[in-house]
């Protein structure tokens, strides 16, 4: 009699994941709409576009710094997977170019090309950090770690939510970019700061 083999059935997961996913996009630009609300119309900013521009500036070095930490927690990954070039990690390359953009959106208010980097980078990235959650939530459905034995459960669980804060904040960062390039100008600068002084 031959033996049979047991191949997981992954496609209600998958579903799954998609739902998630969406949602977590609807979660992100609602919460984005949200946030930016509260920053125009608070008191004494709804005629102060340099005042929206600067509280926004210290929302986009916000979501940086978060996302900074989370790249960070990529490279600590790295060094210490057994086989660091399996995806969805791909090598020590994707965070550290991530970490040179979060560099540029420190500055995006500033020069046109900073905005520019900040908002197509970012673009880029939330399909990676996309297709990386969807690789996570995959694993996650095998049984005995069979799809990706180089890796512990946990580690894919972390990566997995890990994945999921980076999409919200990068989605935030494409939006900021997109509000500082009508506010600020896509190829001028219409406001400078120093500090938190404003300078025509």
């Amino acid at each position: 009699m031959a033996s049979s083999t047991i191949v997981p059935v992954q496609s209600e997961n998958w579903d799954s994941t998609y739902e998630d996913v969406f949602w977590l996009y609807v979660g992100a630009v609602g919460s984005w709409l949200l946030l930016f609300i509260c920053l125009v119309a608070y008191p004494g900013r709804q005629h102060d576009e340099a005042a929206r521009i600067h509280y926004a500036m210290r929302w986009c070095r916000f979501a940086v710094g978060v996302l900074t930490v989370s790249h960070v927690y990529l490279i600590y990954l790295y060094w210490h997977s057994e086989e660091p070039l399996v995806p969805p990690y791909y090598g020590i390359g994707r965070p550290f170019l991530a970490l040179v953009l979060c560099l540029f959106g420190l500055f995006s208010d500033s020069h046109p090309m900073f905005r520019w980097i900040l908002g197509l980078g970012h673009s880029l990235y939330v399909v990676g950090d996309t297709y990386s959650a969807w690789r996570a939530a995959q694993w996650l459905t095998c049984d005995g770690n069979e799809c990706n034995p180089a890796y512990t459960r946990q580690n894919i669980i972390n990566l997995k939510y890990r994945d999921y804060v980076a999409i919200v904040l990068d989605i935030w960062c494409i939006l900021l970019a997109g509000y500082f390039c009508v506010a600020q100008g896509f190829f001028s600068t219409r406001y400078q700061f120093v500090g938190s002084v404003k300078h025509d």
